[in-house]
C-alpha cells in the first residue's frame, strides 16, 4: 500500500483515566486537514498519547464487519483552490483522527483538505462491533 502513513487514532473509549489509541493507515493527506472550532482552528492531527491497544481501525472494510471502525465524515468539494485533480461536487470520506476534530467539523460544517475547502454531508461516529 505505497503511499499510505502509519498514524495514531483516538478512540472515544476511555478505560479509567486513559483515552484508548489505536493505530491507523491513512492517506498522508488526512493528517492536517483543517477547520473552525469554538476556539479557533482545529487540525486533524494525530493524538499527542502513545499507541496503547494493539490493533488497526478498520478503514477500508464494511462496518457491517466486526472490529474498531473509525469515526469519519463524508464530504464534497465546494472550491477547488489549488488542487488541478479536483472537480466541484467531488466527494470523498476523511477519518477524524481526534474526537476533537470530529465535532468541529460536524459543528462548523465546512473544512479544507487536499488544498481545497469541503462542506459536510454527513458524519458517521465510531463503531465497535
Amino acid at each position: 500500500m505505497a503511499g499510505y502513513s502509519e498514524v495514531k487514532y483516538e478512540s472515544e473509549v476511555i478505560v479509567g483515566s486513559t483515552t484508548l489509541v489505536l493505530n491507523a493507515r491513512v492517506h498522508p493527506s488526512t493528517v492536517g486537514a483543517t477547520t473552525t472550532g469554538t476556539g479557533g482552528t482545529v487540525a486533524n492531527d494525530e493524538p499527542t498519547g502513545a499507541i496503547n491497544v494493539d490493533m488497526n481501525v478498520n478503514i477500508s472494510r464494511s462496518r457491517r464487519s466486526f472490529g474498531w471502525h473509525p469515526r469519519y465524515v463524508s464530504i464534497k468539494v465546494t472550491s477547488v483552490g489549488t488542487n488541478p485533480d479536483l472537480s466541484i461536487g467531488s466527494r470523498d470520506r476523511l477519518i477524524c483522527l481526534t474526537g476533537a476534530f470530529y465535532d468541529a467539523v460536524v459543528q462548523n460544517k465546512t473544512l479544507t483538505y487536499n488544498l481545497a475547502s469541503w462542506k459536510l454531508i454527513d458524519d458517521y461516529p465510531e463503531k465497535l462491533r
